[in-house]
Parts: structure tokens; C-alpha cells; sequence
């Protein structure tokens, strides 16, 4: 959990900071009202704000001075990103679409699986269930209605190789998907592959692999995981990084492993 939630004197800060922002407060009192604390508390806050160099207090109230605009935009962002975290976390979801593997009548009770990352409506089945909307006959799509229980399903593993940049002394040969499975430990279905960046989109391109991902954001990155597939994601050291702090700030439960590609993983007739 985010220090902003757990410190009561930093979100109430917040609040002060976003009120004088945006309500023109005169006073302590108009200050403390939307705020939900006591003048006095807003007097004491108002004090040490203002050796801090978040506030002035002029004759026309006390106002948010750079530095304080720039500690709400700060604490408003980080905000944000805790709830929209913790929404996720919950997963609840009231009404879905998912692809129909059997012919399913409108008002019939399907189960949902996961199958290579889609989700599919069948009729036998164990785990989530919910009700179908409409008709449909394999292959559609079939929205579903009044859901229960969880879908069962389990990670992925993504899989990140680690590629020389051209100023390194990357940026040639070719390697075949053979090798590079190889490489990833991948077996031969349910994966994906993810060219982080323009090298990876150019070493896929002169080696005749086409990326199922071209420069993906992080997000993409992960959903694939969450949908059980395995993701072979290659890139050079800097996209490796950013792609790993990303992932950390998700706080998912994913399988990951490393690998770094040198000249010898290439097929040495390509230089």
C-alpha cells in the first residue's frame, strides 16, 4: 500500500493543496470545512507547508506555491495508480464476452475456460459460469451475463531474451525459431513472441520470425502471462529493463526467467 494512503498528515496535505488549488479558500475555516478537519488542525498544517515552500498566505488566502502544485500533481498520480491497482486486484467483473467452442442457446448456463489465452464459453465444464445472451454456434462471439465463481486458470511464464544493441557490436546475423525456443526453454505451443524494440523487430525480420507483439507496452507484456500463454520477449538490455520495473510495480505472481543472446546463438553462416 502506497505511503500517501497509510500517512494521514500527507493525504491531508493533499487535500489542503488540491482545495487551494482548485477552491480559492480565504480563510482557515473555508479551508478546513472541505478538507474535514479543524481550523486549528489547518492552522498547524498551514505552518509547517509554509517552511516546506508549498504554500504562501496572502490576503487573499492561503495558495499553493510551484513546488506545492508539483507535490500535488506528484501525490495525485501516485494516488491514482494505487486505486487503479487495487481495482484490478479485485477482478470483478458483472458481464464478459468470450468465444463460444459449442453451439449454445440464448438462456443456456456455460462454463468459462481458458484455451491458448482466450477466453471460451462451453457447455460441460468446471470453475466460472454464467448465462448466455444471445445464439451462437462455435467460433462466435457470445456475450454472458449473470457470472460466478472464478475462471481457472494459470500463469504463464514470460520468458525475456536479452539482445546486443548495434553500439555494442549487435544488430547483425540471424537466429532460427529453433534456437531461440531452444534458447527459452519454450515448448512448441502456447507461446507468443514479443519484439520489445527495433533491434528485436529488426533481428526477427532478417531471421524470417514474425513477432506476434511489435513493441508492446508493459501491459500487453502481462496479459499475456495472466492468459497462461508463454511469452518469449526479446530486446536489448534497456528495453529488458524498463519491461522488468514495469512488471515489478504490478505486483503479479509471474514466472520469469532470463537469457542473454551472444554471437554464439547465431547461426554463424548469417555473418
Amino acid at each position: 500500500m502506497t505511503d500517501l494512503v497509510r500517512n494521514k498528515g500527507r493525504i491531508t496535505k493533499t487535500l489542503m493543496l488540491l482545495e487551494m488549488a482548485t477552491g480559492s479558500p480565504k480563510d482557515q475555516r473555508s479551508l478546513a470545512d472541505p478538507v474535514g478537519v479543524t481550523p486549528q488542525a489547518i492552522s498547524d498544517y498551514l505552518s509547517k507547508m509554509k517552511k516546506e515552500g508549498l504554500v504562501t498566505i496572502g490576503d487573499d488566502g492561503p495558495r499553493p506555491t510551484m513546488k506545492g502544485v508539483d507535490q500535488l500533481h506528484q501525490d495525485l498520480l501516485e494516488l491514482k495508480e494505487f486505486v487503479d491497482g487495487s481495482i484490478g486486484k479485485l477482478d470483478i467483473i458483472r458481464s464478459i464476452d468470450a468465444i463460444a467452442m459449442d453451439r449454445i442457446d440464448r438462456g443456456d448456463r456455460v462454463n468459462l475456460i481458458m484455451e491458448d489465452g482466450l477466453l471460451c464459453a462451453v457447455k460441460k465444464g468446471s470453475g466460472s459460469t454464467g448465462i448466455a445472451e444471445r445464439d451462437a454456434l462455435p467460433g462466435e462471439m457470445l456475450p454472458i451475463s449473470k457470472l460466478s465463481g472464478m475462471v481457472e486458470m494459470e500463469s504463464g511464464t514470460l520468458r525475456m531474451i536479452e539482445i546486443e544493441p548495434a553500439r555494442r557490436g549487435g544488430g547483425r546475423g540471424r537466429i532460427t525459431k529453433e534456437q531461440l525456443l531452444e534458447l527459452s526453454s519454450v515448448g512448441t505451443s502456447s507461446f507468443r513472441i514479443a519484439a520489445l524494440d527495433m533491434e528485436a523487430m529488426a533481428l526477427l525480420k532478417r531471421s524470417s520470425i514474425e513477432p506476434d507483439l511489435e513493441m508492446p507496452p508493459p501491459e500487453a507484456v502481462l496479459s499475456c502471462s495472466i492468459r497462461g500463454l508463454d511469452l518469449i520477449s526479446v530486446g536489448t538490455p534497456f528495453a529488458i529493463s524498463t519491461l522488468i520495473r514495469a512488471l515489478d510495480k504490478k505486483d503479479r505472481d509471474l514466472k520469469i526467467s532470463r537469457a542473454i543472446l551472444d554471437r554464439i546463438h547465431f547461426n554463424q553462416n548469417c555473418f
